[in-house]
């Protein structure tokens, strides 16, 4: 369990003398803000190369680039491809038709997959509510019994950290740090002296409250399980991705009479742009996958929860403090 012998040191204390060690154990301040963009920054956000994705499509790209270098070597050295592109020529208007079709499979096969990743960056969202309102309640019920009350906290946080290390994979138990905070609970709220029928009455109802945010923080997780234990269907990717390489690939036969070199990067940026689009949703659609350069940014959320729940019990503590003050004996 988490160590509250020191007496020499607050909670709050040890809170913010761990947050350096937290934070080069989560990869750094620069592994933390990766991804992170100013939106004022035009420029900067077009000449970038690592955050497009390019991994997840160049080999569709290379092979699309490397026929349209052999229709313009062919057209160059060899006239029947010429003649080919020439009688093809009546079939360009339904050909570009076809990109219609795949611009409306693209919005729809992006908008699903940014609809997992902000249901994911929203369930963080309320996870690190349900951590702020959990070491509220925790600070105002509990602070009679400041081992308990702090082993409380110390374990949901633990749960945050739990949750994120199972979502990138790693074997963590984020139930059991949920059963150790509600131990921890139930010894501050158990039966005491004072322990009146309006006293038991109160607690109760507290414990209710705090019983909640943690049901809720468990909640969320499992629904970040589901996003990442069900992609998406096969059959929304698969038709898109069909009709994507069939587009592609037909274009340097239809093309190469009237473009000749200007073939292989009229081709190369047509391909470029359109798998880009699909490597986008690849990345959206897996948020908490590490590899992926735009994955979810956990360790920044788990670092502001720290942030906040060192702030509740500072103020808690400093609270109690001059409650002290003003009434000795208290």
């Amino acid at each position: 369990m988490p160590d509250n012998a020191r007496d020499d040191e607050s909670f709050a204390q040890r809170l913010k003398a761990g947050a350096d060690i937290r934070l080069e154990a989560w990869g750094g301040d620069k592994h933390i803000k990766r991804g992170v963009y100013d939106p004022n920054t035009f420029l900067r956000t077009i000449l970038v190369w690592e955050p497009r994705a390019i991994n997840r499509f160049v080999k569709p790209l290379l092979l699309v680039t490397l026929l349209a270098i052999a229709c313009a070597v062919a057209v160059k050295f060899n006239g029947t491809l010429a003649d080919v592109s020439l009688r093809a020529d009546p079939f360009t208007m339904p050909y570009s038709l076809l990109l219609t079709v795949i611009g409306f499979l693209q919005v729809f096969r992006l908008n699903r997959a940014a609809i997992r990743y902000w249901e994911a960056r929203a369930a963080w969202g309320r996870i690190i509510a349900a951590l702020r309102n959990f070491a509220g309640l925790v600070c105002t019920h509990c602070n009679h019994c400041r081992p308990a009350r702090d082993d409380a906290i110390a374990w949901s946080l633990a749960f945050a950290v739990a949750s994120k290390a199972r979502l990138n994979a790693f074997d963590h138990m984020p139930l059991y740090a949920i059963g150790s905070a509600r131990a921890a609970l139930l010894i501050a709220m158990g039966p005491q002296e004072d322990n009146t029928a309006a006293m038991a009455i109160h607690r109760a109802t507290a414990f209710r409250e705090m019983e909640q945010q943690l049901h809720a923080m468990s909640d969320l997780t499992g629904l970040m399980e589901r996003i990442k234990s069900t992609p998406l269907p096969l059959v929304y990717v698969t038709h898109l991705r069909t009709s994507m390489m069939v587009y592609l690939l037909l274009m340097p036969f239809l093309f190469a009479s009237s473009l000749g070199w200007g073939l292989i990067p009229t081709v190369a940026l047509v391909a470029f742009f359109l798998l880009g689009v699909e490597g986008a949703a690849t990345e959206c659609e897996s948020p908490f996958n590490r590899t992926h350069w735009n994955h979810l940014r956990m360790e920044a959320a788990c670092s502001f929860a720290f942030h906040n729940v060192q702030e509740i019990v500072q103020a808690a503590d400093e609270i109690r403090s001059r409650a002290q003050r003003l009434t000795p004996g208290l």
